[in-house]
């Protein structure tokens, strides 16, 4: 079908649809046509304007540079970077130094917050001294300017993880000492890349910080923790007693080595370099001395060759620069390798007698990347990269998701357990698939559909990006003449500059695979339904057979979207749901529980043909009895009792109801609230 979606006055047409997804989880395979249709939408999503702010100073120009880099963002220069990432601006809330006056000095002490970002240029310099500074932006050092944090608390007060970060390049010079950096729960980014100079000295960093080194970018760090740094190009590295850092070594293109990094709490002194034996094609420099709590991590790219011997690998990041097509399966976390060739086509990695906790995954510039069946920790794609990832489960032990610049990313019969964001221009589609850990969150221009898939948490959208979800639930025990409830979800989060949101939502039905002719069971105008009851489906009168379910979702009176689910009717026999008043059900049978997946209770429904002695009760999966849920005598008919689980710790339960010699059991799955 056509959609046709209104932008501030301006239309534009996307030609694709959700209607052509299976009937049920078992048909792993995609539709055909799907990446055409969904090319179309990645072409649209490029002609979104960005959002407007209020009219910039020049000094903004100086942050359209040819050699930003940017972590987690896509490893590449790209020219309007910083001007891109860090809107909005406005010359009344961004706080420059050193623009008027070359030579400016801004000292702070004392209690300061300061809601936008802080610009340091030309030979600024900005100094906090014994203060509580609280930021609702970014740091930006660019020329000489330097940055000083002494005897400070500096709050960064992110609302999700990675939303402000630090940059510096030129030859800028950022001291932290004897500070305190907090980054209101969530992890703070940082890029450091030019000449820049950074010394972090008796500090500590409350949630941690990601840093990407580039060029000839120099770092010392003494007794401070907990830090994360990404080696890259000519950088240089020098860390005394310290603890709770994690080093990323990035091997290119023709870069070889053969390494054993040292285990155990304590590591008295390791270097690396390409001085060093079995060691050719990188430019950093890397020493450290008396550090404790240390853990290491490779990055490989396209035609490097490494080997990682007698060791324990916190992760190993596969980063896809280029290449037509990549296929990649068979990867699993937490493996211990005796002699293991990692099965990646365009580069060589192998393990020896080695420990792999977490495998990453980067497509930053590939144009097709296609996961099948791996457990990985981290999945972060960047530039025009095509993504799709089936039968996956990404369990968060490496990171999370993320989604930037035009990337498109398909995940399919695929679990996430961590953060899912989406920024830039970036589209995301989730087709039975569930999101079961943090946030998920569509920043910037993005563009997030959720179809027949389950997220823990409610999303949120902000900027301009716009997130979709979409799911029909087939009727439990669907039969004919009856009064059948529909669960599911018809719901739209839309940021604030987003003109569209949810119009109305109406629940078609026709018989057979493909129908011809459709009946509409129910239209709602205003809020939609997440988790809830869509409609009521009147089945009297009906034969017995397969039917389809049709969501369709409307973002304008005209414009729309759907999705379709099959469900099987059966005849009238009165075995569950829908039945009428009165009529007693004809066989012994435990439903799944509802919610599922849940974090506190989920109900538990059964229904019994005749009067008997039953017992419902909970176990783990090594089969201990965690709860009595319904023990005695019980009537014929229908009956529904709770299962609480707030004290019990997360993870899948299995439900087994017995009775007259009869049994049955079902899974729940049990998630800790976030």
């Amino acid at each position: 079908m056509w959609a046709k979606w209104r932008n501030r006055g301006a239309l534009l047409f996307i030609l694709f649809f959700l209607s052509v997804f299976p009937a049920n989880a078992e048909d792993h395979s995609l539709p055909d046509g799907f990446w055409n249709r969904f090319s179309r939408l990645q072409t649209v999503l490029r002609q979104l304007p960005k959002i407007a702010f209020p009219e910039t100073t020049a000094v903004y120009g100086q942050l359209n540079r040819p050699d930003v880099f940017f972590p987690f963002s896509g490893v590449y220069p790209r020219r309007d970077y910083l001007a891109y990432r860090f809107q909005p601006w406005s010359p009344s809330s961004d706080f420059v130094i050193g623009w008027s006056d070359p030579n400016e000095v801004k000292s702070i002490h004392g209690s300061y917050s300061h809601d936008g970002n802080i610009i340091i240029v030309n030979n600024g310099r900005l100094v906090l001294d014994s203060a509580d500074f609280r930021l609702r932006g970014n740091i930006i050092i660019l020329h000489n300017g330097s940055l000083v944090v002494r005897n400070s608390h500096l709050q960064i007060l992110s609302q999700y993880i990675y939303q402000h970060a630090i940059v510096a390049l030129d030859q800028a010079t950022v001291l932290f000492d004897g500070a305190r950096v907090s980054v209101n729960g969530r992890n703070w980014n940082a890029s450091f890349t030019g000449q820049t100079r950074v010394t972090i000295r008796d500090t500590h960093f409350d949630d941690g910080i990601t840093a990407a080194l580039f060029n000839r970018a120099y770092v010392r760090i003494e007794r401070s923790n907990p830090l994360e740094w990404i080696l890259f190009d000519s950088v240089r590295v020098e860390v005394f007693r310290s603890h709770s850092h994690i080093f990323w070594f990035v091997f290119g293109d023709s870069s070889k080595a053969v390494l054993s990094f040292p285990r155990g709490q304590d590591i008295f002194h390791y270097s690396l370099s390409a001085e060093q034996p079995d060691v050719q094609g990188i430019g950093y420099t890397f020493q450290l001395d008396s550090t404790s709590s240390v853990y290491w991590g490779v990055i490989l790219q396209e035609g490097s060759d490494v080997t990682v011997t007698d060791s324990y690998l916190r992760a190993a990041g596969i980063q896809i620069l280029s290449g037509d097509t990549l296929e990649i399966s068979g990867l699993v976390n937490g493996q211990y390798y005796e002699d293991f060739l990692a099965p990646i086509s365009d580069r060589r990695f192998r393990l020896v007698r080695t420990k792999l906790e977490t495998w990453n995954v980067y497509p930053w510039g590939a144009k097709y990347v296609e996961l099948k069946n791996n457990i990985i920790g981290e999945l972060g794609a960047a530039k025009d990269s095509r993504i799709t990832l089936a039968g996956c489960l990404v369990d968060g032990s490496g990171g999370y998701v993320f989604t930037e610049d035009s990337t498109f990313s398909t995940f399919f019969l695929s679990s996430i357990f961590s953060h899912v964001i989406a920024r830039d221009r970036s589209t995301q589609l989730h087709v039975y698939s569930s999101s079961l850990a943090g946030d998920v969150l569509a920043t910037d221009a993005s563009i997030m559909l959720l179809v027949h898939s389950e997220t823990q948490q409610v999303p949120v959208a902000k900027d301009t990006a716009l997130i979709v979800e979409m799911a029909v639930l087939p009727p439990k025990e669907a039969r004919i003449n009856a009064l059948l409830p529909v669960y599911g979800s018809a719901a739209v989060w839309a940021g604030p500059y987003m003109p569209l949101a949810l119009h109305h939502y109406r629940l078609d039905v026709g018989p057979g695979s493909d129908p011809s002719v459709w009946k509409t069971v129910a239209v709602s105008y205003g809020r939609g339904v997440r988790r809830g009851e869509l409609a009521v489906w009147d089945t009297r009168g009906l034969e017995p057979g397969l039917y389809t379910l049709r969501l369709v979702l409307f973002l304008t009176p005209e414009d729309s979207l759907e999705a379709k689910r099959q469900v099987v009717l059966g005849p009238d026999v009165g075995t569950g749901l829908g039945e009428e008043s009165g009529s007693l059900p004809r066989r012994f049978r435990l439903l799944p529980g509802y919610p599922n997946p849940f974090s506190e209770k989920t109900a538990i429904r059964f229904f019994l043909p005749v009067s008997m002695r039953i017992s419902l009760r909970a176990y783990d999966l090594l089969g201990r009895e965690v709860a009595v849920l319904a023990e005695g005598n019980f009537p014929a008919g229908a009956h529904q009792v709770p299962f609480h689980a707030e004290r019990l710790p997360q993870g899948v339960y299995l439900i087994r109801l017995e009775g007259d010699g009869i049994s049955a059991q079902v899974k729940v799955l049990h998630l800790n609230r976030q």
